[in-house]
């Protein structure tokens, strides 16, 4: 007979066991069901590796292809902390001399997060530390060949085997370094702002463009990231026999400007000395090719840095030829004249009454800088007769005032691509008042950009056909092959040919020793040119003292091929555009005409005047 006692034991025994394998399903159950997940991400944290290859940023190129940005490769140094925690003091001597920082100053780096991790709640520890970025390759050769030869206070002779093996763990592991890049400019600081500059994406993996050009084409110029996904071993090495993925990175493109770096280096000279002389809060100088819109110039100050771009004020990398939104002034006259001489209301030879120096339009006072009487359209072009225009604008009208204004551009951005672009400002003519009537045709209650005033005399230059402004000529891989390229754009004709060719005429004239630009005349070639100073304005109305100086020309006057632009915004000695930008534009004329090969052009006739009957000499 069994035993009772017997039974119980063993039905107790039954029920202990059944019961640890119900608990032992269940904790199989939530280990599968519920932290699956969980467990699967920490195995693959521990077994796979996941590396990122970087691309070769392209680089930024002149119109010839001479590179104006370009990319270096670096190192970024880390320190092993589990390797050298225990030698700080003899890594650091190690080290010291090759990052060019004192041995202390590295002691320091190594031991800020192990003391960091000594202080944590469950003592965790920082795996490394950067120890510097940007580290060329010679300086990492170095650094690699002084680690090589170094004793790390080990002895220095009848060291045991597990000495050894400790020196050459120390000598391979100690640093480590990863593959970076970092942008280099061959004229350093030229055109900087057009450039601008790249920075580090969020996480600090990776480059972007952060202004200019490099934000513009940031698409092209990345590349594309590669990925190699794989197992390691359990000291962490990658086992490439486990590849899953192996995608290598494709480099990026190179873009190629229409600048030219041999104009663009004379005229950053000159604008810097002009600057030095003027004082201004800004300054700026275009010159693009008309019949095409290809920029070879663009030249700015202030300069910011591209080697510490982060240097200077917030708005250090403002492209003011770009952005800023300025009346013209008198320069605008180049448009009013081309609107009446293409309407029919006025001939060059046509008189008009300029007052005496004192016009009064319906209770609106207008005044010239000089007390002029009866002058031809041609002459009071050339004097910059505010009434003249003003009047000639009042009878235009608002309506076809505003509607040449706007073909011109004026109020529409330009397509050129630039971040930061500004579109100008006209009111439509519904909210002309008589003020608007008699200022809109003299450059004021108007505003637009410097390149967009530069676009208006190039459509003039090129017989009233306004064409696109380019800066980026095309796209080339990094084997040079053409990936994309970025022809001249289809032009729009604003006015008739012959009508633009008497307000080349009439420019002629300011640019002369008669005209208010009498100082932008050139030695060997004649030019034709429009001066130009605006009162600036606030909320309150205008500032006192506070004025912007242009003058825009374009030369040869037989058949112009280039169109500048200077502009000084506020600047502290003088004010007048034909005393400030003028000798500017003389000067970057006469040194751009032997680079481009432009031939003297005086003593050459003007087109005949019988192809524009409202033409006069």
């Amino acid at each position: 007979m069994v035993d009772p006692n017997f039974l119980l034991r063993m039905g107790g025994l039954v029920a202990l066991v059944a019961g640890a394998f119900v608990a032992l399903e269940c904790r199989l159950a939530k280990t599968q069901l519920v932290d699956g997940d969980v467990l699967r991400a920490k195995a693959e944290r521990y077994t796979k590796t996941r590396r990122f290859a970087e691309p070769w940023r392209g680089e930024i190129r002149d119109r010839a292809g001479v590179p104006v940005a370009v990319s270096m490769p670096v190192k970024t140094v880390y320190a092993d902390l589990s390797v050298c925690a225990s030698r700080i003091e003899p890594v650091s001597a190690v080290l010291a001399p090759h990052l060019g920082l004192p041995a202390s100053a590295v002691a320091g780096m190594l031991r800020a997060p192990l003391a960091v991790a000594a202080g944590s709640k469950g003592g965790q520890r920082a795996r490394s530390v950067v120890l510097r970025r940007q580290v060329s390759l010679p300086e990492w050769d170095a650094l690699t060949n002084a680690l090589a030869q170094a004793t790390f206070e080990f002895p220095q002779s009848r060291r045991t085997r597990r000495e050894e093996a400790a020196l050459a763990r120390v000598r391979r592991r100690v640093v480590y370094g990863e593959d970076d890049q970092i942008r280099v400019y061959p004229f350093t600081n030229l055109c900087s702002t057009v450039l601008g500059f790249p920075r580090r994406r969020e996480g600090g993996v990776g480059w972007e463009g952060a202004c200019g050009v490099e934000r513009a084409f940031d698409r092209q110029l990345t590349g594309q990231r590669g990925i190699c996904v794989s197992e390691k071993d359990a000291g962490g090495a990658e086992l490439p026999f486990r590849r899953v993925q192996n995608t290598p990175s494709v480099d990026g493109n190179h873009v190629v400007l229409t600048l030219d770096t041999r104009l663009q280096q004379v005229a950053e000279r000159i604008l810097g000395e002009a600057v030095a002389e003027r004082r201004p809060r800004s300054a700026s100088i275009l010159a693009i090719v008309p019949q095409t819109g290809e920029i070879l110039v663009w030249a700015s100050w202030p300069q910011p840095s591209l080697l510490a771009p982060g240097w200077g004020p917030s708005d250090i990398w403002f492209n003011h030829a770009l952005g800023d939104r300025l009346e013209p002034g008198s320069t605008f006259k180049i448009v009013t004249l081309a609107a009446a001489l293409n309407e029919g209301i006025a001939t060059l030879n046509r008189l008009l009454d300029c007052e005496h120096g004192h016009f009064v339009y319906r209770g609106v006072h207008l005044r010239d800088s000089h007390p002029y009487g009866t002058l031809t359209v041609l002459v009071a072009f050339m004097k910059s007769s505010n009434i003249a225009f003003a009047k000639l604008a009042i009878e235009l009208g608002p309506e076809r005032m505003y509607r040449y204004i706007t073909g011109f551009g004026v109020g529409q951005l330009t397509g050129l691509g630039l971040p930061g672009e500004t579109a100008g400002w006209v009111p439509p003519p519904a909210e002309w008042t008589d003020h608007t009537k008699t200022r809109a045709g003299i450059g004021q209650g108007v505003a637009l950009s410097q390149l967009q005033l530069t676009l208006i005399a190039a459509a003039i230059a090129n017989d009233g056909c306004l064409v696109p402004p380019r800066l980026v000529r095309g796209v080339e891989s990094p084997a040079g092959g053409i990936v994309e390229r970025f022809p001249a754009r289809p032009g729009r004709q604003v006015i008739r040919p012959e009508v633009a060719r008497a307000v080349q005429v009439a420019m002629e004239g300011v640019a002369s020793a008669q005209g208010t630009g009498s100082r932008a005349v050139l030695p060997d070639h004649r030019s034709l040119g429009k001066t130009g100073t605006a009162a600036k304005s606030n909320k309150e109305g205008y500032i006192r003292g506070a004025y912007t100086a242009w003058y825009v020309g374009c030369f040869p006057a037989s058949r112009p091929q280039v169109v500048i632009s200077v502009v000084f915004d506020e600047p502290s000695q003088g004010y007048y555009g034909g005393d400030v930008c003028a000798p500017v534009f003389r000067e970057l004329a006469a040194a751009m005409a032997p680079v481009l090969g432009i031939a003297p052009d005086k003593g050459v006739t003007v087109a005949s005047a019988s192809r524009n009957p409202g033409r006069t000499r």
